[in-house]
């Protein structure tokens, strides 16, 4: 009776937890882990769209081998070799411009985290301490108006 009170005393503490920590849980899956899935997503995508293409252009309008160059006179101007060409450049291109994209807003992310919790960065000290960019350090809040010119 003893352990099935204390594996049932387990089981409700359990539950309690885990109801506290599902509003913690769908706040991390929206904020963090949602887009960060959906940007894998897209990376894979675009990655995998990018590879078929490079696999179409190598089999049908560029092969290997001795014979290649002269093949290649033939689908050169293919509309068809032209068209994956072109997409597959495309895609390669906006995959920069993605990983460009999340870099931005990795780092605006962090800032905006570090300014909501309270830590700011140097500029915003020197702003608070009353020094300008000129080196003159100007009245505080305090009423220690130190003003050195340099």
């Amino acid at each position: 009776m003893f352990l099935f009170n204390a594996f049932n005393a387990f089981i409700n503490a359990f539950n309690a937890f885990n109801a506290s920590l599902k509003p913690a849980l769908f706040f991390i899956f929206t904020t963090v882990a949602k887009p960060v899935l959906f940007f894998i997503l897209v990376t894979i995508t675009i990655s995998t769209a990018n590879w078929a293409g490079i696999q179409f252009l190598a089999t049908h309008c560029a092969k290997w081998g001795w014979l290649g160059p002269l093949q290649n006179l033939l689908s050169l101007g293919s509309p068809l070799c032209q068209f994956v060409n072109r997409v597959q450049l495309e895609l390669a291109t906006y995959y920069i411009a993605i990983w460009t994209s999340a870099a931005m807003v990795t780092v605006a992310w962090i800032t905006s985290r570090f300014t909501a919790a309270g830590i700011t960065g140097a500029a915003a000290k020197i702003a608070k301490a009353g020094i300008t960019e000129t080196g003159t350090a100007t009245e505080t809040a305090t009423g220690t108006g130190i003003t050195t010119a340099e």
